[in-house]
């Protein structure tokens, strides 16, 4: 599949209702860039893809539209921070309970690049792998849990779930809110993504 395109179509899609949304995620970066700006390798040829189209969210133009509900894009220069971030609690917490428990409760590891983010403690990582750029949620208080087996199935779910009304926006006091139907998302990722069983969407 050819990612660039895949986030370009997800982009055009949101846009279609959003575009103030799409123009502020930035126009991308050149693969020096980006390679210069994420000190975890191997970067994942898909996520070089995507920021190559987009810069991310910084923070001065948070909003509620959301790149998928309730999480947008890190802005790529701060994706070092996060990382340096899960490095230190990492440490911290192997120091605290030890290595073997700190790997048993499913926790975040150095070969993980978090792209998305809540802006309240929980974000989405990539696994860089050779064998596996799986896609996985870290809630700010539990373990993480895998939600699609590659970045290209991430866009297409996110794309499919737009086509379908899975992410739907209400209005909740004057602000709109996208929302996800859980149960169509699980049907929508049974069909792009088999091998994950029990999806829970970010």
């Amino acid at each position: 599949m050819d990612t660039q395109s895949l986030f370009r179509e997800l982009l055009e899609l949101i846009g279609s209702t959003r575009p103030e949304y799409v123009e502020a995620l930035g126009k991308g970066y050149s693969r020096k860039e980006i390679e210069d700006l994420i000190d975890i390798r191997p970067i994942p040829e898909a996520l070089i893809a995507i920021y190559s189209c987009v810069t991310g969210l910084a923070y001065d133009n948070y909003n509620s539209y959301d790149l998928v509900p309730a999480y947008d894009l890190i802005s790529l220069d701060r994706i070092n921070e996060y990382i340096e971030m899960y490095r230190e609690m990492r440490s911290d917490l192997i120091d605290e309970i030890g290595e073997e428990e700190y790997h048993e409760f499913g926790n975040w590891e150095p070969d993980m690049i978090p792209f998305l983010h809540d802006g309240c403690g929980y974000t989405v990582h990539v696994r860089t792998l050779p064998d596996d750029e799986s896609v996985w949620v870290r809630p700010k208080v539990d373990d993480l849990h895998k939600i699609n087996s590659s970045l290209d199935r991430f866009i297409l779910t996110a794309i499919e779930c737009y086509r379908q009304a899975a992410y739907y926006q209400q209005i909740d006091e004057d602000v709109p809110i996208w929302y996800t139907d859980e149960d169509l998302a699980q049907e929508i990722v049974r069909k792009i993504d088999p091998e994950i069983e029990d999806y829970s969407p970010p």
